[in-house]
């Protein structure tokens, strides 16, 4: 059974769900203000390892080579954003 869930990527698809459900109840939290996080400072990072995420589902599904290097492609700028909101709240 757990074989099939990681052979086929259904396994990243309960992590994607993870993080957009995590992103919803960052939001609700910092909107209520019972948070001093921010949707903007996970962002990037959430962004990136969503993207890689899909990434690896598309390549565990057998799709297409040239959307695991899209979706690949696309979140180095969602790292670049993240580790530029790193350095900015280090100073």
């Amino acid at each position: 059974m757990i074989d099939v869930l990681l052979t086929d990527g259904r396994f990243i698809d309960v992590a994607l769900v993870a993080i957009v459900v995590e992103l919803a109840i960052l939001a609700g939290l910092a909107r209520a203000g019972r948070t001093r996080l921010r949707l903007r400072d996970v962002a990037g990072q959430m962004l990136a390892g969503g993207l890689l995420l899909a990434a690896l589902r598309v390549a565990l599904a057998g799709g297409d080579t040239l959307w695991v290097v899209l979706l690949m492609t696309a979140s180095f700028p969602a790292h670049l954003l993240d580790l530029s909101r790193r350095v900015t709240a280090a100073r």
